[in-house]
């Protein structure tokens, strides 16, 4: 309908794909046939290069479990202690909420409490090991607030990965340098192919 409206083309993809191309086409994924891009955020996404093509299935490596304590699980659409409920920002949040603590992510990481900075990473590091196991990527690269503003902090080592993945070596662990406009450069991208093809 809104096509009709304004008279041009429109196309719909999901925002962590555009973040992919912009990541393989301008960032630290240029010179890596295979990668990963995670998003550690509110939630927590995966997207995913492959022989240098995006791949647009469906795939949710975020909800992937890495806690099954029903004492420190916290819910996730139905079902409980998968990655992004246990390390995302709303799951921290969820994690202090259940301590007692009515904290923001951003409010805990001024003063965090070192017990849980621990917990977190460790559920980072079992999440990225699924990640590893499932696409075995050349380099894994983080956006989001999350990491952005506390990748030393909540980004396990290659040894606490390592811990959890049969797969070795640990591929490198890199912060994307494209910072907030990523998926709009990888809209540009998608743009461009799309017009190119009428």
């Amino acid at each position: 309908e809104l096509k009709d409206i304004v008279k041009k083309p429109i196309f719909v993809a999901n925002d962590l794909n555009m973040a992919v191309r912009a990541e393989l086409k301008w960032g630290k994924g240029r010179d890596c046939s295979n990668f990963c891009l995670v998003t550690l955020s509110t939630g927590i996404g995966v997207g995913v290069v492959v022989q240098s093509q995006v791949l647009n299935h469906r795939i949710e490596p975020g909800h992937s479990l890495v806690e099954t304590d029903p004492a420190k699980a916290n819910e996730c659409h139905g079902h409980h202690g998968c990655w992004a409920a246990q390390a995302s920002g709303s799951g921290i949040e969820a994690t202090l909420l259940r301590q007692g603590k009515k904290q923001t992510a951003t409010e805990f990481f001024k003063n965090p409490d070192e017990r849980l900075l621990s917990e977190i990473r460790d559920y980072n590091a079992r999440g990225l090991s699924q990640v590893i196991h499932a696409f075995d990527p050349q380099k894994i690269i983080f956006m989001g607030s999350v990491a952005q503003n506390q990748f030393d902090r909540v980004i396990p080592t290659s040894e606490e990965i390592a811990k959890y993945s049969i797969l070795a070596p640990v591929p490198q662990l890199e912060l994307s340098s494209l910072g907030d406009e990523i998926g709009l450069l990888g809209a540009y991208e998608l743009l461009k192919e799309k017009l190119c093809q009428k």
